[in-house]
């Protein structure tokens, strides 16, 4: 959807009125996108803001009725998740390491599953991963929580290998470490 001057207006604002917070920001990007097929339905609109950190990156998707709601709702997100990121920022710098609120598992959650038969997996996106600098576990889930996505995978600083954090239901977290 081309953004039209009153709502690029709006946008702008928006995002400069959280200037300071936003000044550790190499990049930003914003889609807004208009469902045609939805029309009508309460999600004609989804509004998208990326924000690229230093050693991290912070992405926001509001879908709503109103593009405007949309905006304000996700910029206000962002301007809270990238205060947390600074805290966090500070305690890594200055080597006091916060818990990221959970247990990772460190043993493996088995349960007795279905041997799925004839079924092809359809992957409906495709992404590279653009940032495999190494990472612990506590920083995985930090990510992860940023981006507001249910798994992660990365680099493991002690191992080198590469593993994956992901959202337990019950609200813990998980790791997936490659077999020896």
């Amino acid at each position: 959807m081309k953004i039209e001057s009153p709502l690029k207006k709006y946008i702008n604002e928006k995002l400069y009125k959280h200037e300071k917070i936003f000044d550790l920001a190499t990049s930003v990007d914003v889609e807004c996108e208009r469902n045609i097929s939805t029309r009508g339905v309460d999600q004609d609109y989804r509004f998208e803001i990326t924000m690229f950190l230093p050693n991290a990156t912070i992405r926001i998707e509001k879908v709503g009725p109103d593009l405007f709601p949309l905006v304000d709702e996700a910029t206000d997100v962002m301007a809270r998740k990238v205060k947390q990121y600074r805290e966090r920022l500070r305690d890594w710098e200055s080597g006091e390491h916060r818990k990221a609120g959970a247990e990772i598992a460190s043993g493996s959650d088995t349960a007795d599953a279905a041997p799925i038969v004839d079924y092809v997996p359809k992957i409906s996106e495709r992404r590279r991963m653009e940032n495999c600098t190494p990472m612990t576990e506590q920083e995985a889930v930090e990510q992860m929580e940023l981006l507001d996505r249910d798994c992660y995978l990365f680099k493991s600083k002690n191992t080198g290998e590469f593993a994956m954090v992901y959202r337990k239901r019950d609200g813990g977290y998980g790791l997936v470490e490659p077999c020896d």
